[in-house]
């Protein structure tokens, strides 16, 4: 799989999170509590809740922190490894719903796993996460402390922006093709808090594509380039060619931390703050 459709493959995977059939996961009292995570979110809301030592294996792209690193793999998102699985044994397996299939979740509970079954579309969701993560692994006293702060950040974040100017923007995730985000994105959220209006929230897909032609037609006031650094630069030197757009007559193109957005974690509410700042400084 290239990596322009393993980008917008694990976007739409990670932005899928928040709708929310809360299972209730029953648990064996046993300590330590084994875990695996199959969702590299998940991985870092473990570690967010003081239980990072609870994991024996996770899913690939689990690299924060960077502790998430060393910790064995269990195959990918579309490609368990189920023979690790059972070597691992794991007390609970946290499965993010809409990044399982019915079948695979199904699999799971045929093998006897005891699944922590989640899903989320909404910031508010992350303080939650955190502090269920810390219920099931008895780290309650640090997820509690976590899921405050960034609750606590949220809500002075909306306090501090929601009276500012909408300003336009254009969210550029990759390239060729010319790919967006609309608005049932949580990155799409991220940014509404910061007074950012997305040109492209009412497109259907998650991960649209467009045309020059099209962000043209919508003269976003500011883009922002979703890429690695290097990519980033050459996005932006690509648009000179549209000084049409107020976006680029003016320069105002916005860098983003692609690592940072593109999970649903506290890294995220966390970046949420410089951004918001960098919005600000253009209006």
């Amino acid at each position: 799989m290239g990596y322009t459709a393993r980008l917008g493959f694990f976007l739409i995977w990670t932005t899928l999170v928040f709708q929310t059939a809360y299972a209730k996961t029953s648990v064996p009292p046993q300590d330590p509590l084994r875990l695996v995570s199959l969702a590299p979110s998940f991985t870092e809301l473990v570690f967010a809740a003081g239980a990072g030592e609870h994991l024996v294996g996770a899913v690939e792209y689990s690299d924060y922190p960077l502790a998430a690193q060393s910790i064995p793999r269990v195959g990918s998102l579309n490609a368990l490894n189920y023979e690790a699985l059972l070597q691992f044994k794991p007390d609970v397996i946290l499965v993010w719903r809409s990044g399982s299939s019915v079948q695979e979740i199904q699999r799971l509970r045929k093998l006897g796993f005891q699944l922590w079954i989640r899903d989320s579309q909404q910031l508010d969701e992350i303080p939650i996460l955190i502090r269920e993560l810390g219920e099931l692994t008895g780290h309650q006293k640090t997820a509690n402390q976590e899921a405050l702060r960034l609750q606590t950040k949220l809500e002075n974040l909306r306090r501090q922006y929601r009276d500012r100017a909408k300003i336009r923007a254009f969210y550029q995730l990759w390239d060729a093709p010319l790919i967006t985000i609309n608005g049932d994105q949580f990155i799409s959220e991220a940014l509404s808090i910061c007074g950012v209006h997305n040109v492209f929230a009412k497109l259907p897909l998650l991960a649209p594509q467009v045309n020059y032609e099209s962000v043209i037609q919508q003269n976003p006031q500011v883009i922002l380039l979703a890429g690695q650094p290097q990519r980033q630069q050459t996005w932006q030197q690509k648009w000179q060619a549209f000084k049409q757009i107020d976006a680029v007559g003016k320069q105002r193109f916005i860098q983003i931390e692609s690592d940072a957005y593109q999970r649903p974690t506290g890294r995220l509410i966390d970046a949420l703050e410089g951004l918001c700042q960098q919005i600000d400084r253009l209006r």
